[in-house]
Protein backbone atom coordinates (compact mmCIF):
# COMPACT_ATOMS: atom_id res chain seq x y z
CA UNK A 1 0.00 0.00 0.00
CA UNK A 2 1.04 3.79 -0.42
CA UNK A 3 2.53 4.89 2.60
CA UNK A 4 2.39 8.73 2.69
CA UNK A 5 3.94 9.00 6.26
CA UNK A 6 7.10 11.50 4.69
CA UNK A 7 5.28 12.68 1.74
CA UNK A 8 5.12 16.14 1.08
CA UNK A 9 1.42 18.03 1.33
CA UNK A 10 1.13 18.26 -2.70
CA UNK A 11 2.62 14.71 -2.73
CA UNK A 12 -0.54 13.86 -0.19
CA UNK A 13 -3.13 16.28 -2.26
CA UNK A 14 -2.61 14.55 -5.37
CA UNK A 15 -2.59 10.76 -3.93
CA UNK A 16 -6.14 12.33 -2.36
CA UNK A 17 -7.38 13.34 -5.34
CA UNK A 18 -5.99 10.10 -7.31
CA UNK A 19 -7.76 7.98 -4.82
CA UNK A 20 -11.11 10.21 -4.50
CA UNK A 21 -11.59 9.80 -8.62
CA UNK A 22 -10.14 6.21 -8.71
CA UNK A 23 -13.36 5.13 -5.99
CA UNK A 24 -15.81 6.74 -8.40
CA UNK A 25 -14.08 4.49 -11.12
CA UNK A 26 -14.19 1.86 -8.99
CA UNK A 27 -17.92 2.04 -7.94
CA UNK A 28 -18.41 2.02 -11.50
CA UNK A 29 -16.14 -1.20 -12.42
CA UNK A 30 -17.91 -3.23 -9.45
CA UNK A 31 -20.88 -2.69 -11.29
CA UNK A 32 -19.95 -4.22 -14.50
CA UNK A 33 -18.17 -7.34 -12.89
CA UNK A 34 -20.68 -8.46 -11.12
CA UNK A 35 -22.75 -7.83 -14.12
CA UNK A 36 -20.24 -10.31 -16.37
CA UNK A 37 -20.07 -12.54 -13.37
CA UNK A 38 -23.70 -13.25 -12.99
CA UNK A 39 -22.91 -11.63 -9.21
CA UNK A 40 -25.80 -9.96 -6.93
CA UNK A 41 -27.07 -6.49 -8.02
CA UNK A 42 -25.35 -3.54 -6.43
CA UNK A 43 -28.19 -1.33 -5.13
CA UNK A 44 -26.12 0.79 -2.77
CA UNK A 45 -28.42 -1.03 0.19
CA UNK A 46 -27.58 -2.21 3.68
CA UNK A 47 -28.46 -5.38 2.61
CA UNK A 48 -26.77 -5.49 -0.32
CA UNK A 49 -23.27 -5.57 1.04
CA UNK A 50 -24.02 -9.39 2.54
CA UNK A 51 -25.08 -10.53 -1.14
CA UNK A 52 -21.88 -8.20 -2.43
CA UNK A 53 -19.57 -9.28 0.46
CA UNK A 54 -20.38 -12.84 -0.43
CA UNK A 55 -19.42 -12.33 -4.13
CA UNK A 56 -16.40 -10.99 -3.50
CA UNK A 57 -15.23 -13.67 -1.24
CA UNK A 58 -15.89 -16.31 -3.74
CA UNK A 59 -13.83 -14.22 -6.77
CA UNK A 60 -11.22 -13.23 -3.98
CA UNK A 61 -9.27 -16.89 -4.72
CA UNK A 62 -8.92 -16.61 -8.86
CA UNK A 63 -5.45 -15.17 -9.48
CA UNK A 64 -4.90 -15.70 -12.79
CA UNK A 65 -4.80 -12.28 -14.35
CA UNK A 66 -7.71 -11.53 -16.65
CA UNK A 67 -5.83 -9.12 -18.52
CA UNK A 68 -2.03 -7.82 -19.25
CA UNK A 69 -2.67 -3.80 -18.08
CA UNK A 70 -0.14 -2.14 -15.95
CA UNK A 71 -3.09 -0.58 -13.88
CA UNK A 72 -2.78 -0.99 -10.18
CA UNK A 73 -5.19 1.33 -8.16
CA UNK A 74 -4.28 4.68 -6.80
CA UNK A 75 -3.54 3.55 -2.91
CA UNK A 76 -0.85 1.06 -3.81
CA UNK A 77 2.88 1.91 -4.14
CA UNK A 78 4.07 1.67 -7.62
CA UNK A 79 7.07 0.23 -6.68
CA UNK A 80 5.62 -3.18 -4.99
CA UNK A 81 5.45 -5.48 -7.93
CA UNK A 82 1.69 -7.31 -7.59
CA UNK A 83 2.17 -10.92 -7.36
CA UNK A 84 2.85 -13.35 -10.32
CA UNK A 85 4.33 -9.55 -12.01
CA UNK A 86 7.69 -9.73 -13.56
CA UNK A 87 10.43 -9.08 -11.12
CA UNK A 88 9.04 -9.83 -8.17
CA UNK A 89 6.32 -11.08 -6.06
CA UNK A 90 6.39 -8.23 -3.23
CA UNK A 91 2.46 -8.73 -2.56
CA UNK A 92 0.12 -11.63 -2.14
CA UNK A 93 -1.74 -10.08 -4.37
CA UNK A 94 -2.45 -10.08 -8.32
CA UNK A 95 -3.34 -7.14 -9.94
CA UNK A 96 -6.82 -8.97 -10.52
CA UNK A 97 -7.23 -9.32 -7.02
CA UNK A 98 -5.95 -5.53 -6.57
CA UNK A 99 -8.78 -4.53 -8.71
CA UNK A 100 -11.44 -6.89 -6.84
CA UNK A 101 -10.25 -5.45 -3.56
CA UNK A 102 -10.46 -1.65 -5.04
CA UNK A 103 -13.99 -2.21 -6.23
CA UNK A 104 -15.02 -3.78 -2.60
CA UNK A 105 -14.04 -1.16 -0.47
CA UNK A 106 -15.62 1.58 -3.33
CA UNK A 107 -18.85 -0.55 -2.86
CA UNK A 108 -18.38 -0.29 1.02
CA UNK A 109 -18.08 3.18 1.02
CA UNK A 110 -20.61 4.21 -1.72
CA UNK A 111 -23.09 2.20 0.92
CA UNK A 112 -21.82 3.52 4.12
CA UNK A 113 -22.05 7.00 2.22
CA UNK A 114 -25.76 6.31 0.97
CA UNK A 115 -26.59 5.87 4.59
CA UNK A 116 -24.63 8.53 6.47
CA UNK A 117 -25.77 11.83 5.76
CA UNK A 118 -22.42 14.28 5.19
CA UNK A 119 -20.11 11.59 5.38
CA UNK A 120 -16.68 12.70 3.16
CA UNK A 121 -13.65 11.59 1.88
CA UNK A 122 -10.88 13.63 3.90
CA UNK A 123 -7.25 13.27 4.50
CA UNK A 124 -5.99 11.47 8.18
CA UNK A 125 -3.83 13.85 9.85
CA UNK A 126 -2.14 14.00 13.32
CA UNK A 127 1.28 12.54 14.37
CA UNK A 128 2.99 11.71 11.02
CA UNK A 129 4.25 8.28 13.20
CA UNK A 130 0.75 6.91 12.65
CA UNK A 131 0.87 5.29 9.82
CA UNK A 132 -2.79 6.18 8.56
CA UNK A 133 -0.97 9.33 8.31
CA UNK A 134 -2.00 11.06 4.85
CA UNK A 135 -4.20 8.10 3.28
CA UNK A 136 -7.63 9.14 2.40
CA UNK A 137 -10.24 7.53 4.96
CA UNK A 138 -14.00 8.28 5.37
CA UNK A 139 -15.17 11.07 8.33
CA UNK A 140 -18.48 9.66 9.29
CA UNK A 141 -19.03 12.19 11.98
CA UNK A 142 -16.94 14.97 14.16
CA UNK A 143 -13.69 13.35 14.36
CA UNK A 144 -15.19 9.74 13.85
CA UNK A 145 -13.57 7.73 10.72
CA UNK A 146 -14.17 5.13 8.77
CA UNK A 147 -11.58 2.99 6.80
CA UNK A 148 -13.46 0.76 4.31
CA UNK A 149 -9.95 0.44 2.36
CA UNK A 150 -8.47 -1.11 5.54
CA UNK A 151 -11.44 -2.87 6.56
CA UNK A 152 -11.40 -4.85 2.87
CA UNK A 153 -7.74 -5.08 2.18
CA UNK A 154 -7.15 -6.80 6.08
CA UNK A 155 -10.38 -9.00 5.07
CA UNK A 156 -8.47 -10.15 1.47
CA UNK A 157 -5.33 -11.07 3.04
CA UNK A 158 -6.93 -13.30 5.99
CA UNK A 159 -8.45 -15.10 3.13
CA UNK A 160 -5.54 -15.18 0.49
CA UNK A 161 -2.47 -15.05 2.76
CA UNK A 162 -3.32 -16.42 6.08
CA UNK A 163 -6.03 -18.72 4.67
CA UNK A 164 -8.40 -17.40 7.53
CA UNK A 165 -12.00 -17.90 7.53
CA UNK A 166 -13.58 -14.10 7.57
CA UNK A 167 -17.24 -13.92 8.00
CA UNK A 168 -19.74 -13.20 4.67
CA UNK A 169 -21.41 -10.21 6.11
CA UNK A 170 -18.07 -8.36 7.44
CA UNK A 171 -18.86 -5.88 5.36
CA UNK A 172 -22.71 -5.92 6.31
CA UNK A 173 -21.31 -5.67 10.29
CA UNK A 174 -18.92 -3.05 10.09
CA UNK A 175 -20.98 -0.56 8.18
CA UNK A 176 -23.84 -1.44 10.12
CA UNK A 177 -22.12 -0.18 13.45
CA UNK A 178 -20.69 2.87 12.02
CA UNK A 179 -24.34 3.87 10.86
CA UNK A 180 -25.58 2.80 14.36
CA UNK A 181 -22.18 4.55 16.00
CA UNK A 182 -24.03 8.00 14.52
CA UNK A 183 -27.22 8.05 14.80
Amino acid sequence: MLILMTASGAEIAHAHDAYVNGVRDAQLRIREHLRETGGPIADGSLDSLVEVGSWFFAQLPERSETSSSEWIPPWWNPADPPAEAEGGNVSPFTRQQLRLIDEMHAYVAEVLMRHVPGAEWIVFKGSRKNIRYGTTVLRVSGRRQFYPLSLVYNSAINVVLLDKPVSSTIFYDEVRRAIDDVE
